[in-house]
């Protein structure tokens, strides 16, 4: 097996859509699915084109209510090319007999490629091999080269290039009442020099995006070429003779550019510049290869022996690395749920980037503070979201997307009930302490001292301002209490019977608002005086206020069964048990059993059953010395005992109906059960592949439980993290791996690492931050010069 190939042998229309997901390519910038260029969008086939950071909105009446709506944009399509023999019909894969058929993601090179070799009604063979790219150098660029060889037969033929902007949002079945073109076509035509254009416009943000398409054909004797306008495609035909066995050449370049691009005067006027200094097809892809090998060289992991996992780790980094690209750093844009490989989630940003990070600030520290930037960015509408609630500070929201206001839906669609139900996801606002826990980490591997007065230390102490003014006071009992939030297991939404949606005393919520609160008073100290007092002064912050926060860090409620375990939230003990088993018989997946339930008539609401990890989450994100000093401060048992009970009793009730569930019970287990840890990894990683029929990867891949694969290879098996401004390494290898490597960057050093089941290497170059510390299984070892050192495990 190839390592870095990702193949597929057969051609089934039933697999095209999540095949299309899992082989687009892009640069950051943006991205095209790996759709068929002769196909049009229709059931089988879905054109995608995204580009980062762009939204539109509309109205739409859902349930009787007029609600908005944003989205991601699908743009004109620059893929289309087809063919047709004698004035035949157009190629179509579903008309022809196909032969062989191989189409291959080179995760390497970063290009698709397709070979068919098929047999039309007419019994004429024909090789058809294509390959195409997004350009890794070039953002604004990308190029398909086609390749098509007669066997047996010579005649005319003729070929179709174009630009498509007959294409609208359609990707996601159960957003159809939402589904709608979100651009007008505003100018499009052909150029003197050779190249077709289209300007569009996407409807409520008015941005203007200019594509132009340069079309070269080698080979055959050309007939006829000419520029044709049908229905919404702006097309160029080439009419040619050719000869059998005669390969015919056909490269189509496009450029992209957008009005809110840095640098341009136009886009038109972008796009016309790009073009003119392309370079042939060869050319580009030399350069796109060489960007893509400097990429790899930096962030590439390595796992020995086992090729099929390497692979998938391969594809996970890939996806990861088109999203959150080196470009990113140049955009107001973050990381999507979905990437940009699909519009499920109208590619909204969730709380995906958490599990990004860790991997992001140890190889391309730029991309994480530009990730952070986007937050940064979006202040004054987090600032107005939590004067909305009476609060203080910062509440950024659950679903964000071009301006930070709150983007989750009104209402979202029940496939078993075949309605709309109220959507209550906005309550979770634990992401905010997620977005503090990501500025934490990013300034202990990077001491980004400057985004740390700029930036960082303004959004930490204005969500820290949050948490302490959601958290009430019961004066009888002492402890403080959040009302009226959601966790991260999104089944539930508030109380059986209850007439309002919400929850009382989410343990993973309560905790992280600790956590949050502890980090705010430690940036406190750490800012430089000046940077302190001005910061304190802008934000009216006195020293009452940090005070404050330590007193909520000491007497934070949280909720326990009377056994000893950590109820998910208040009152979750007094819920009824569901009869998992019985369900499973009835309905086999029951991952949503929340829309099972309502379906019927009932509520998970009523039941102890969890989508994926809401308690267990603390121990994704918080070390075992963390959660116990955090407990011993609030007063509460804690013990790895206790750590364990809960572990068992809330993997019992996990449907894991999301796919981050599998990512995180993988950590959890990694310590105790390194079996069962693989086990679920090893689930992680083949899911969007694995589960092409029935699943949702058509949509869209799981970028974030993508991210978290690979966030388990680094911080959980290779135990490399930072602590206490200290770079820790720990390693915990499960038994089926045989060995692990990577480089990453700590504080401007480059480090490789490479570890075996009984002894760890490390090779730390030159940097400016001699001598280093590096913490190797609890010893701490400076490093005071370049050099090489290995440890036994």
């Amino acid at each position: 097996m190839n390592e870095w190939k990702l193949t597929f042998d057969h051609w089934d229309i039933k697999d095209q859509k999540a095949r299309e997901a899992l082989c687009t390519l892009g640069n950051g910038y943006w991205a095209t699915r790996g759709s068929f260029e002769e196909a049009i969008q229709h059931d089988g086939h879905y054109p995608g084109t995204y580009v980062a950071g762009v939204y539109d909105r509309c109205e739409r009446i859902i349930a009787g209510e007029t609600v908005s709506h944003e989205t991601i944009v699908n743009w004109p399509s620059w893929l289309y090319l087809t063919f047709a023999m004698d004035n035949g019909q157009w190629f179509s894969m579903e008309q022809v007999q196909v032969n062989t058929y191989r189409q291959e993601l080179d995760l390497q090179r970063g290009v698709l490629s397709r070979y068919i070799h098929f047999t039309e009604p007419k019994g004429r063979e024909t090789i058809l091999q294509a390959i195409r790219l997004v350009h890794m150098e070039h953002p604004h660029l990308a190029t398909l080269q086609w390749t098509l060889t007669p066997l047996n037969w010579s005649g005319r033929l003729q070929v179709r290039s174009a630009l498509d902007s007959g294409i609208s949002n359609e990707n996601v079945d159960r957003y159809r009442e939402m589904n709608t073109k979100h651009y007008r076509l505003l100018d499009s035509g052909f150029h003197m020099e050779g190249w077709l254009y289209v300007v569009t416009e996407t409807l409520q943000s008015h941005i203007r995006l200019a594509q132009g398409l340069r079309t070269h054909v080698s080979g055959g004797h050309l007939l006829l070429q000419q520029n044709l306008q049908e229905m919404d495609r702006l097309i160029e035909e080439f009419v040619l003779d050719i000869q059998e066995q005669t390969p015919l050449e056909i490269v189509k370049t496009v450029a992209l550019y957008h009005s809110r691009d840095l640098g341009i005067s136009e886009p038109l006027e972008a796009v016309h510049h790009s073009l003119a200094s392309a370079g042939s097809f060869e050319q580009l892809l030399l350069s796109h290869q060489n960007a893509w090998e400097r990429i790899w060289d930096m962030t590439d992991i390595r796992i020995r022996n086992r090729p099929e996992d390497q692979l998938m780790l391969r594809l996970h980094l890939f996806h990861l690395l088109q999203t959150a690209s080196p470009h990113l750093t140049e955009l107001d844009a973050s990381l999507p749920a979905r990437g940009l490989t699909g519009e499920m989630y109208q590619g909204h940003i969730f709380w995906d980037d958490v599990f990004a990070l860790p991997f992001l600030i140890m190889r391309l520290p730029k991309v994480a503070r530009a990730m952070l930037l986007y937050r940064a960015r979006r202040q004054h509408l987090a600032r107005s979201q939590a004067q909305q609630y009476g609060l203080q500070g910062f509440r950024f929201p659950w679903r964000s997307g071009s301006d930070g206001s709150e983007q989750t839906p009104r209402f979202q669609w029940n496939p078993y009930s075949q309605h709309w139900i109220e959507d209550y996801t906005h309550l979770q606002c634990h992401q905010n302490a997620s977005i503090v826990y990501q500025i934490w980490k990013y300034y202990q591997a990077t001491a980004d001292m400057e985004f740390l007065q700029s930036h960082g230390g303004l959004l930490v102490l204005q969500i820290a301002r949050f948490w302490s003014s959601l958290a009430t006071l019961d004066e009888m009992s002492g402890r403080y209490h959040i009302h009226g939030v959601m966790g991260p297991d999104e089944f539930h939404t508030g109380y059986p019977d209850s007439p309002t949606a919400g929850l009382q005393d989410n343990a993973y919520t309560n905790i992280m608002a600790v956590w949050t609160l502890q980090c705010a008073r430690h940036v406190l100290q750490m800012l430089p005086d000046y940077s302190r007092k001005q910061l304190m002064e802008t934000l009216s912050i006195d020293h009452s206020d940090p005070e404050h926060w330590e007193t909520i860090t000491r007497h934070m409620f949280v909720p326990f069964h009377e056994d000893g375990l950590i109820s998910q939230f208040a009152g979750y003990e007094n819920l009824e048990e569901l009869d998992v088993n019985a369900y499973r018989a009835r309905y086999g997946d029951i991952r949503r059993i929340d829309h099972i339930l309502e379906a019927e008539g009932d509520t998970v609401n009523r039941y102890k059953i969890s989508k994926q990890p809401d308690v267990l989450m603390l121990c994704y994100l918080l070390t075992v010395y963390e959660l116990e000093s955090i407990f011993t401060n609030l007063g509460y048992p804690f013990s790895l005992n206790l750590l364990q009970k809960n572990i068992a009793y809330y993997q019992q009730r996990t449907t894991h109906g999301s796919t981050l569930s599998r990512v995180v019970f993988g950590w959890i287990h990694a310590r105790s059960d390194r079996s069962g840890s693989w086990a679920c990894l090893a689930e992680a990683l083949g899911q969007d592949v694995h589960e092409i029929k029935g699943g949702s990867t058509g949509e869209g891949v799981h970028l974030g439980a993508m991210a978290g694969t690979i966030d388990l290879m680094q911080r959980c098996y290779g135990g490399i993290a930072c602590e206490n401004n200290v770079l820790t390494v720990n390693p915990r290898l499960p038994d089926t791996l045989d060995g692990l490597a990577m480089r990453i960057q700590y504080r401007q050093h480059q480090i490789k690492v490479q570890i075996s089941p009984k002894s760890l290497s490390l090779d730390v170059s030159a940097g400016p931050n001699f001598p280093l510390v590096i913490k190797v299984r609890g010893t701490r070892y400076v490093f005071g010069t370049p050099t090489q050192q290995d440890f036994p495990i």
